[in-house]
């Protein structure tokens, strides 16, 4: 979800209590390093990545631009800002991991402009449409499909600043940090600027449904060298009211040399209002290949499973996979 910061279960950025947001970003004015005053401006490339401390420049080039009292976001103590893009064929990009809670419904929010560059220091060129779009990617987050990515692009109002204004992106971190990148769409004359970063997580994530269960079926299972085995389970409540929440999931953990058979899914996913003790287990299957060669044995496949992003204690499910050759497996007469 991006856009308005005002949003269900997370505190405004601009007016939260300063006890309840998280404070881990560094350098979230891109005050450092100095690079004097307005209108003064320093490039950072790849070649240079750790140049700005906190963060990575992974894609050439951006611009550390000091900001003059008047072109300030109001009520704000940013005096400089970060520009996705260096000269005018050039578009940047720069990262920071943060810590974050696992399962937390948590919202990263920034201060944006339109460049504050002369348009007319673009000469007789007409500004392209959306020319100074931008992305905003976080990973790993929760998703439809289990862990993955959440990805927004964003258009400054206007040609040219200063005119700012907040924006925010709101995701559930699947593990203890995240990865923010701030990405330029495009290269041209004129390039967004960002400054005054924030991270607001929400309340404590909801206590785990003790009454979840998870049971691996059918273990030991039998296999040959270049073949498929069905990995059978099942996942129930002993609680007599539905499960709250959105779903709980299952995610395929299959130890080498056993993989994933293609067209299996990794992750396994039940609604929490199917799961109550009065109703049947619900029953999910996972489907590993033995690779040919593999060596006769016993291996180990596993499945983690989780209520809303957040891990369940004793919630890992695991299945003995014994590879036999086929001549072996024939009984002698």
């Amino acid at each position: 979800m991006a856009g308005d910061i005002a949003t269900p279960g997370i505190a405004n950025p601009e007016t939260a209590n300063p006890e309840t947001a998280d404070t881990q970003i560094a350098n979230p004015d891109f005050a450092e390093p100095g690079v004097g005053p307005a209108p003064k401006h320093k490039a950072f490339t790849t070649k240079n990545p750790d140049g700005i401390p906190g963060w990575e420049v992974t894609q050439d080039a951006v611009r550390l631009v000091a900001l003059a009292p008047g072109d300030r976001p109001a009520g704000s103590s940013a005096v400089q800002a970060l520009r996705l893009g260096g000269e005018d064929t050039q578009s940047g990009a720069v990262s920071q991991t943060v810590p974050t809670t696992a399962g937390r419904r948590t919202a990263i929010s920034w201060m944006e402009s339109p460049d504050i560059a002369d348009p007319a220091d673009r000469g007789s060129a007409e500004p392209a449409p959306a020319e100074q779009e931008y992305m905003v990617l976080v990973r790993p987050v929760e998703s439809a499909k289990g862990p993955g990515v959440t990805k927004e692009a964003f258009v400054p109002a206007g040609a040219a600043g200063p005119a700012w204004s907040r924006r925010c992106v709101e995701f559930i971190p699947t593990g203890s940090n995240v990865t923010v990148e701030f990405t330029a769409a495009r290269a041209g004359a004129l390039a967004p600027l960002i400054t005054g970063l924030t991270l607001t997580a929400g309340g404590a994530p909801p206590p785990q449904p003790v009454a979840l269960y998870g049971t691996a079926t059918g273990s030991p299972v039998t296999a040959e060298p270049g073949g498929t085995v069905r990995l059978t389970f099942a996942v129930g409540s002993r609680a007599a009211d539905a499960v709250p929440g959105e779903k709980v999931t299952a995610a395929l953990r299959p130890q080498p040399p056993l993989a994933p058979a293609a067209g299996s899914p990794g992750t396994v996913a039940f609604a929490g209002s199917v799961l109550t003790a009065g109703g049947p287990p619900q029953e999910g299957v996972f489907e590993v290949t033995v690779p040919p060669g593999t060596a006769p044995g016993v291996y180990q496949a596993v499945a983690d499973l989780a209520h809303d992003g957040a891990p369940l204690a004793h919630g890992t499910l695991a299945w003995d996979v014994e590879v036999v050759h086929a001549e072996a497996a024939v009984e002698p007469a």
